[in-house]
C-alpha cells in the first residue's frame, strides 16, 4: 500500500501515518509506505506522478491512497492513473477528500478539478461531508462515495496549560478571513462568525480569549496560535466556541471540533444537518441553533462550578480519544476498502462500508442512503470495476 499526501514529511499527517504503521505492525496489511509531496513550491507534475507510478509498480503494490491530495498544482491525474491501471490491473485506488469546498457561486460546492478527476479514476472515494458535495462527487465517480469524518491525533498537540486554571471564560480559535465576493457563501459565513465574536465580546468583554488572524481590536485578542498548540489555547477558557461551521453539507465537521473537544473543555458550536448523529448533543458537545443560543450556552458553562464544567470536558475528551482519533479513521478506511472489494466477489450477503463514526444508537441501515452514494445494492455486489 502507498499513501500519498501533501507536506514536507510524515509530520504533515502523523496520525494517518501512525494508523497505517500500526495496521502493518499487526499484520493486517502486508506492507505500508508513504510519500509526502511538498507543494509549498509548485512541483513538476510529471515528476510527482512519475514517482508515484514508479513506487507502485516497482514495489508491486496493490493499493494506492490519495489522502487529501487535491491540488491544481499537480495537473490532471487521469493519464497517470490510467497508465497505472494498465501496469497493475488489480490496483485499488482510494481518494480521500478532507474539505467541504463550499465556496462556489450561489452555494454550489467548488472542489478542485483534480479531486473530481481523481474520483473519476478511483475505486472508492471517502469524503468528510456529503449533501451537495457527495452528489457532485458521485456524478464524477462510478465508484462508491462514502462519508468518513476527520479525527484527532493527540500526540500532535502540546498541553502547557493545566486544566482548571483558565485565563478566560470563553475561548475561540479561528481566523477572520472574509471573502469579498458577495455571491460566495464563504463571505456570509465569515460575516456570521464576525457577528458571533461581536456578541461574545459584548457579553464577556476581556474574558473572551480570541486566537487567530484578523481579530485586531477585539478585547482579549491573543493573536494566532500554532496548530499544535490548540489544546493549550483551549484550556485557557472554561468553554471553547467552535465558531460558525463554514458549510451546511450533511455531516460537515472540520478537524477543529475533534481537536478542541479532546482538549478537555466543554465545546459549543452551531448545528449542522446530521452532526448530532456523530457526537451526542449535551454530552460530547453543546449545539446552538443560532448565535444568541450559542452565547447563552457559553454563559451557562461559565456559571457552573469548576468541578462540573471540568468533568463535562474530561468525559467528552475521553470519547474523542476512544472513538475519533486519526488511527481509528485509518482502520475505517481499510474496512471500507475491504467492503468494496468484498462487494465484487460475494454474490449473496450484502456488505456495508465502515460507518462506525456514527453514535452506537444510530440506525446505520436507515442512514446509509444519506452517508453514501453509488454504494452497490445486494443485487449488484458481484461485479468488479
Amino acid at each position: 500500500m502507498l499513501v500519498v499526501f501533501r507536506g514536507q514529511g510524515p509530520e504533515a499527517y502523523p496520525g494517518i501515518v501512525a494508523g497505517w504503521e500500526q495496521l502493518a505492525a499487526k499484520g493486517e496489511i502486508q506492507h505500508f509506505e508513504h510519500l509526502a509531496i511538498d507543494t509549498k513550491v509548485p512541483p513538476d507534475p510529471a515528476r510527482v506522478w512519475s514517482e508515484i507510478c514508479n513506487r507502485v509498480v516497482e514495489g508491486d503494490l496493490d493499493t494506492l491512497v490519495l489522502h487529501h491530495f487535491h491540488t491544481q498544482m499537480l495537473g490532471d491525474p487521469r493519464p497517470w492513473l490510467e497508465q497505472l491501471r494498465k501496469q497493475v490491473p488489480n490496483l485499488f485506488i482510494t481518494t480521500l477528500n478532507g474539505d467541504a469546498f463550499t465556496n462556489g457561486y450561489l452555494g454550489r460546492p467548488a472542489p478542485p478539478k483534480m479531486l473530481l478527476q481523481a474520483a473519476e479514476m478511483s475505486d472508492l472515494v471517502l469524503t468528510t461531508s456529503m449533501g451537495t458535495l457527495g452528489d457532485l462527487l458521485a456524478r464524477h465517480a462510478t465508484a462508491p462515495v462514502v462519508w468518513q469524518p476527520n479525527g484527532v491525533f493527540p500526540e500532535r498537540f502540546q498541553v502547557p496549560v493545566p486544566l482548571g486554571q483558565p485565563d478566560f471564560d470563553v475561548v475561540f480559535i479561528g481566523s477572520n478571513n472574509r471573502s469579498r465576493n458577495l455571491l460566495k457563501p464563504y463571505h456570509w459565513m465569515a460575516r456570521r462568525r464576525e457577528r458571533m465574536i461581536r456578541g461574545l465580546a459584548s457579553r464577556f468583554g476581556a474574558r473572551l480569549g480570541v486566537f487567530g488572524h484578523g481579530w485586531e481590536g477585539v478585547p482579549g485578542w491573543q493573536g494566532p496560535v500554532p496548530f499544535n498548540k490548540q489544546w493549550g489555547a483551549a484550556r485557557r477558557g472554561k468553554v471553547v466556541v467552535g465558531g460558525v461551521p463554514f458549510s451546511t453539507n450533511r455531516y460537515y465537521l472540520s478537524n477543529r471540533p475533534f481537536i478542541q473537544i479532546a482538549a478537555g473543555v466543554p465545546f459549543v458550536d452551531l448545528r449542522v444537518d446530521g452532526i448530532g448523529l456523530i457526537l451526542r448533543d449535551g454530552e460530547h458537545w453543546h449545539l446552538g441553533d443560532d448565535i444568541d443560543s450559542l452565547i447563552d450556552l457559553c454563559s451557562h458553562f461559565v456559571s457552573l462550578p469548576d468541578d462540573e464544567w471540568q468533568e463535562l470536558g474530561r468525559a467528552a475528551a475521553d470519547e474523542m480519544l476512544e472513538r475519533h482519533t486519526e488511527p481509528v479513521r485509518v482502520r475505517s478506511t481499510l474496512n471500507t476498502i475491504r467492503a468494496v472489494q468484498a462487494s465484487r466477489r460475494v454474490p449473496v450477503s450484502p456488505v456495508r462500508p465502515d460507518l462506525s463514526a456514527f453514535l452506537p444508537e444510530v440506525d446505520v441501515a436507515a442512514e446509509l442512503p444519506l452517508a453514501t452514494r453509488n454504494w452497490p445494492a445486494a443485487s449488484e455486489q458481484r461485479t468488479g470495476r
